[in-house]
């Protein structure tokens, strides 16, 4: 009676172990993909902060956990005369730490606050617009899938005419640019 006890508690535990191996290897097969859509910018107001919004999509076949977020606003001169006059662009960076849960097929909203809009900056006296192929948003989003692999999505977006529209960044070349990735 005993060894047919062990034999059935052996049984269930490689049961539970081949089950266990299998759902890692569904993970592993259908892992989350992160892409990042919808990337706009708040109008800059004197005093107020700049407030990045995006929406971060799973299109993979399993839940996703955001870990951590970083995005950075870089503004690069508006003008040629800023240009040859040296002037490098100024970017602002901010680092948050959550964790969001993102189920396959589902969204999230992110809104971060990076740095307030200076009237002593140079392109505070621009004309409106001004942000157009000016403004950049760069972040990079890591994550983890349901086996614990720390895996990573950029992205890289320039501004339109339209804060509310941003576009994929692409080298004079046409060739996107390295920042926009996912591993």
């Amino acid at each position: 009676m005993k060894d047919g006890i062990r034999d059935a508690t052996t049984a269930a535990n490689a049961a539970a172990a081949e089950a266990e191996l299998a759902r890692k290897q569904y993970v592993a097969s259908n892992r989350p993909k992160l892409r990042v859509r919808k990337v706009s910018v708040t109008e800059p107001t004197v005093g107020e902060p700049f407030v990045v919004r995006y929406e971060v999509v799973n299109l993979g076949g399993t839940k996703a956990t955001i870990l951590t977020n970083i995005v950075t606003l870089t503004i690069k001169p508006v003008s040629v005369y800023e240009e040859e006059a040296g002037a490098k662009g100024i970017s602002f960076s901010k680092f948050e730490m959550f964790a969001n849960e993102i189920q396959q097929g589902e969204s999230v909203l992110a809104q971060i606050e990076i740095a307030n809009f200076d009237a002593s900056l140079y392109w505070a006296d621009c004309v409106p617009g001004w942000w157009a192929d000016h403004l950049f948003v760069i972040g990079v989003i890591k994550y983890a899938d349901e086996n614990g692999v720390a895996r990573r999505t950029a992205f890289y977006r320039v501004a339109t005419e339209n804060l509310n529209r941003f576009e994929v960044a692409k080298l004079s070349d046409g060739a996107l640019a390295d920042h926009e990735y996912e591993d």
